[in-house]
């Protein structure tokens, strides 16, 4: 086993072995120094990982995924016991329903005697390097892949399935690794398979968060619970306003709207609500009858009635200037507490 980086392989490495790499990351440097290696005479065999972060090597080497063979059902039927037991009976031997016949298309080297390979029923692997040729497949998917660089040699494999437990000893995957160990002394890549460490796991690494957060808990308390600093500022006095001066505020205020009009004619629907509630007679009624009703309730005369509601409607038309509005706000005023209405 080999637990060091690729820097410099021992001297009696023959075959170099590394089977999906997944806990650290493969160096542009130690790609150069394996590249030197296989040149030399090696042989690097690479598993590349399914579905996860991609190497360096895979860059280098140009692989691409390649859609292959998936597995069938194990059972096409309901009744799950009695298939199962007609399965163990029929087979004896390890099952492996997941995957698939892998056959030589060009045997020799690492696949001298080799009839079948036993790979998992998944995805297979194409490259755009020039040199590289497809040693092993499924149907029209390459799952073994031969790179010659130099006096060496590269061997791609679509996952770690040959070396798997489970696999190991079906088909023909122990002549593989057979043929490869006949070439001389092997090693297996175990250093990309350790994580890496991290700088700081010491013990003040480890208290940092508790103690920050303790640190903003009391931060928190200190300005609920605690005093500010300084003397404190005395209330500003408020002035109370004049009645007086807050009705010329409002004048000021509904002169710059400019809707005095509209407040003449709200004059004149506020008298009609207060008839209603006081002496009920209905807002519905027309302003004719109502003057009617008003001199046989309270003895006011019909014209003078007519002529202030005629006054108040002119306004709302024609738009009344602010002393208009106070003076027909005063008639109205003094209208209705003669009828007991204000």
């Amino acid at each position: 086993m080999l637990r060091e980086p690729f820097g410099e392989l021992p001297a009696d490495a023959k075959v170099f072995v590394s089977l999906a790499p997944t806990r650290r990351l493969v160096s542009p440097e130690e790609w150069k120094s394996l590249r030197a290696w296989v040149e030399a005479g090696g042989t690097f065999v690479y598993a590349v990982p399914r579905r996860v972060r991609t190497q360096y090597i895979e860059t280098e080497l140009k692989l691409r995924w390649e859609t292959g063979p998936r597995p069938a059902p194990l059972l096409e039927t309901d009744a799950f016991d009695d298939s199962l037991r007609e399965l163990l009976e029929r087979q004896s031997e390890p099952r492996d329903p997941t995957g698939a016949d892998a056959a030589p298309w060009l045997p020799g080297g690492p696949l001298a005697g080799v009839r079948t390979l036993r790979v998992a029923a998944d995805d297979g692997l194409e490259t755009a390097v020039g040199p590289a040729k497809a040693l092993a497949g499924v149907d029209q998917t390459a799952f073994v892949l031969g790179l010659p660089l130099g006096q060496g040699e590269i061997v791609v494999l679509a996952g770690s399935d040959l070396a798997e437990n489970r696999r190991l000893a079906l088909g023909d995957n122990l002549r593989f690794w057979l043929n490869l160990a006949a070439r001389g002394r092997l090693y297996f890549d175990e250093h990309h398979h350790t994580e890496e460490e991290r700088a700081g796991r010491g013990f003040f690494a480890a208290l940092g968060p508790t103690m920050l957060q303790l640190l903003l808990c009391a931060g928190l308390l200190a300005l609920t619970v605690g005093r500010r600093l300084g003397v404190p500022r005395p209330l500003r006095a408020s002035r109370r306003r004049s009645q007086a001066e807050y009705l010329e505020q409002l004048a000021h205020l509904y002169g710059r709207a400019g809707i005095d009009g509209e407040l003449c004619g709200e004059l004149y629907r506020s008298l009609r609500l207060a008839l209603f509630e006081r002496l009920g007679i209905s807002a519905s009624l027309d302003d004719l009858e109502v003057a009617r009703r008003l001199r046989a309730r309270a003895g006011v005369p019909e014209g003078r009635y007519l002529q202030l509601v005629r006054r108040a409607r002119a306004a709302e038309q024609a738009g009344a200037t602010p002393n208009e509005l106070a003076l027909l706000s005063r008639d109205f005023a003094l209208f209705e507490r003669e009828l007991g209405c204000a």
